[in-house]
């Protein structure tokens, strides 16, 4: 069973679930094995069968369960934690109360939409004081009652950061201990804690944008007629319950990167069904697989600001022979190399190749990484063959320590795209039984030391950088100022200060002050 099977709910309700359950069963949510569950979808409600009890999921906020202890019981609890929020869709522009001054004038938040910060900042708080080990049902609904709030008051940015955070949090498999938490929830806390950071020194500051509150849905807008070249196919899965395949193609004009996606709810066989099927371009009944590997003449096209590519009905569409002189013009890395090998730091494999400029390292995606591990598998024994790479610019929010992602590799023409394509084992030229090549770091790099920290902190709370943890993380800040990274060891120096912070009670009882924990873990996360 996974989240996919799950329909999604509506997280007021879910936040109101948890909060009603009696502490004594708060503490066993995370004990749940939706493995063992059957689940029956029919037309009007979902119904799953949790032991001897059956839960039923009528609409977003109504749920009931059979058993004498409903609707206060463990049952619905856990299949309501383990199901993904909604998704809003509004035709009405979504950003903070209409300012009265000119339309690039900075925005304002409502009162309302202040209290919705402060509410997520106070989540915040809590998640990092006791770490995603040790997360207790009230803060898996404060999570909740963020995104809630968010989507009421129209911070949609803030809520999708929250609802993917809780698809981290709501699986049940978390646990109370840090050894199950992946690089992606934390890279989730993360993205939780930039959207909540640059919300209030927007406010503060009196300099917020609708970049940063978002806007609930996309809109698109004609852009002509587009003459685009297949580039790139990149698998996707969301902790939200989401999965399917982005297309990027390049416009023949100027080298801009148009995106074509496919995203639909469900789970990783959704990727593939999605990768074969048709893109919707027009009548074309062109497939990603396809596409990727063609050129297309699209007339009437329509895009959004941030380059999706749009669906219209009077989108048309052709297939083309396409400019192979034409390349995307920022923000790509393209051209032949020689594999070396890999760097593994426990963490994600680092591909290793020599080029005309030098070494140069890339990893694949999360999602790339997990799915695609025939090729990558192949990829990792081939050292000594040249290949052709395609490799985007790795994103802000995206977990590791190089600045490349691997899409596509090329060996003789022959293209292939991780976690989409299934290539021969004999593709680049290596024995079936070859072992992967590995090479050996040759040191530690700066940023290496402060993600350590920050993972730490993330997955154990406020107890990672105290006590007999302190010591540690006051000698990695030596030795950052000792290698030409003073400005790291301060942040890592006012993360252990934050997390001493309190005061004692009369009774000599020290009480932590948690507050400014979440501002200087998210400074150190800000420059891994």
């Amino acid at each position: 069973m996974t989240r996919a099977n799950l329909p999604p709910m509506d997280p007021a309700f879910v936040a109101a679930a948890i909060e009603a359950l009696p502490s004594r069963l708060q503490k066993r949510l995370d004990n749940a094995d939706p493995d063992s569950w059957t689940v029956e979808t029919g037309t009007d409600s979902t119904t799953i069968t949790v032991g001897s009890a059956t839960v039923s999921l009528a609409s977003p906020d109504s749920a009931e369960c059979d058993c004498l202890l409903s609707p206060r019981c463990l049952h619905l609890a856990q299949v309501l934690v383990n199901c993904p929020p909604t998704v809003v869709e509004s035709s009405e522009p979504s950003g903070p109360s209409e300012p009265s001054e000119p339309a690039d004038a900075p925005l304002t938040l409502t009162r309302d939409q202040v209290t919705t910060l402060e509410l997520a900042e106070s989540c915040l708080t809590g998640i990092l004081d006791r770490g995603l080990g040790g997360l207790t049902a009230g803060d898996r609904a404060a999570v909740l009652r963020v995104v809630a709030a968010a989507r009421v008051h129209k911070l949609p940015l803030l809520a999708a950061q929250f609802a993917v955070l809780h698809g981290y949090l709501g699986t049940g498999r978390l646990g109370y201990g840090d050894s199950h938490i992946t690089q992606a929830a934390v890279s989730a806390l993360v993205e939780a804690a930039l959207a909540t950071h640059r919300l209030r020194h927007g406010h503060d500051t009196g300099t917020l944008s609708l970049d940063t509150v978002g806007t609930a849905r996309r809109t698109y807008s004609p852009v002509g007629n587009l003459r685009l070249r297949g580039w790139a196919s990149e698998p996707l899965l969301t902790a939200s319950g989401y999965a399917g395949v982005i297309t990027y193609m390049v416009d023949e004009r100027n080298g801009q990167v148009w995106e074509l996606s496919t995203v639909l709810p469900g789970g990783e066989q959704q990727i593939i069904q999605a990768y074969r099927a048709d893109t919707g371009l027009g009548p074309l009944g062109l497939p990603h697989r396809d596409a990727v590997r063609t050129g297309v003449l699209l007339t009437n096209a329509t895009a959004s600001t941030d380059g999706r590519l749009g669906r219209g009905s009077q989108v048309r569409a052709s297939t083309r022979t396409p400019d192979t002189t034409v390349f995307p013009a920022h923000d790509w890395w393209f051209g032949e190399a020689v594999f070396r090998g890999v760097e593994d730091d426990g963490m994600h494999p680092i591909f290793v190749f020599d080029t005309n400029k030098g070494p140069l390292r890339c990893q694949a995606s999360p999602t790339a990484e997990r799915l695609g591990i025939p090729a990558l598998r192949v990829l990792a024994s081939a050292a000594g063959v040249t290949v052709q790479l395609r490799m985007r610019k790795r994103h802000a929010w995206e977990q590791g320590r190089t600045p490349w992602i691997l899409i596509g590799l090329a060996h003789e023409d022959t293209w292939v795209f991780p976690g989409l394509d299934r290539p021969h084992t004999h593709w680049l030229g290596v024995p079936q039984d070859a072992k992967p090549v590995v090479v050996t770091r040759s040191h530690i790099e700066p940023e290496t030391v402060l993600q350590r920290w920050r993972d730490a902190v993330a997955r154990q709370g406020r107890r990672a950088v105290t006590g007999t943890n302190r010591k540690r993380i006051m000698a990695d800040a030596a030795w950052l100022r000792a290698n030409a990274s003073g400005h790291r060891a301060d942040l890592l120096e006012q993360l252990a200060l934050a997390a001493a912070a309190g005061s004692h009670d009369f009774d000599g009882r020290f009480r932590p002050d948690p507050r400014g924990i979440p501002r200087r873990w998210l400074a150190v996360a800000a420059v891994c």
